[in-house]
């Protein structure tokens, strides 16, 4: 829960970023590392572990 609710503020916070500045490093930075959050989130959510 924790990591997805990250990966959310990171994905518009970097957005945000993104609208205001334009394409800055630090807002791709921000928004490429909310998105790889996202998706291991969403991997790690459809592989059932059975460790």
């Amino acid at each position: 829960m924790i990591r997805s609710q990250l990966a959310v503020f990171f994905i518009t916070a970097g957005t945000a970023l993104i609208l205001i500045y334009g394409a800055e490093v630090s807002a791709v930075a921000a928004f490429s590392f909310g998105a790889g959050l996202a998706v291991g989130c969403w991997r790690r959510r459809k592989v059932p572990n059975r460790n």
